[in-house]
């Protein structure tokens, strides 16, 4: 369904991530849509799925596949609010989360809160990862979804800017550790 042709959608330069896919000749939401979601399928599913295998809990698992396809994505938001510095950041920041043990460990809780800090300090928003694919909880079957806290929306109906992510002890809900 994404493939087909839509004469609503926006021009290719009519949004911020359209024309930052146009300048920086990435993909974008339009390119994932078009290829059938390769990120979630090949990036952020395996890794759902082998954290579930080593018996993490749903909310770390969720965390981890999003953190995943965060450090691969090349996400357009960042791209036009920051440029290819801001995206390298934020994917280097997101890879260094999961390499020290993803959201569920002390090491990747104190990387998720550098990485948060510093993208709230840049004024950075992952706005494309979270709008091209859709959040952790619906990648799964419908008896394993919870429902998460909506984003608080700008008047244009999108979430607003800098509203993802949110605090890393507001949502997902506070590590039992933390």
């Amino acid at each position: 369904m994404a493939r087909l042709p839509y004469d609503g959608a926006p021009g290719p330069a009519d949004t911020p991530g359209g024309r930052a896919r146009l300048h920086f000749h990435v993909p974008g939401a339009t390119g994932q849509a078009h290829s059938g979601f390769p990120h979630i399928r090949r990036v952020a599913l395996p890794a759902l799925r082998e954290s579930r295998a080593h018996g993490r809990p749903e909310t770390a698992a969720r965390m981890d596949a999003l953190l995943t396809l965060m450090a691969t994505l090349d996400d357009t938001s960042l791209l036009h609010e920051g440029g290819p510095a801001a995206l390298l950041s934020v994917q280097m920041d997101a890879r260094d989360v999961v390499r020290a043990g993803g959201y569920d460990s002390p090491g990747g809780r104190a990387a998720l809160d550098r990485l948060h800090a510093r993208m709230r300090d840049s004024g950075l928003t992952p706005a494309a990862a979270t709008r091209c694919c859709p959040p952790p909880s619906s990648w799964t079957s419908r008896s394993a979804r919870r429902t998460r806290p909506r984003a608080p929306k700008s008047r244009r109906g999108r979430p607003s800017r800098g509203s993802w992510p949110a605090p890393p002890h507001s949502f997902p809900p506070p590590h039992p550790s933390a």
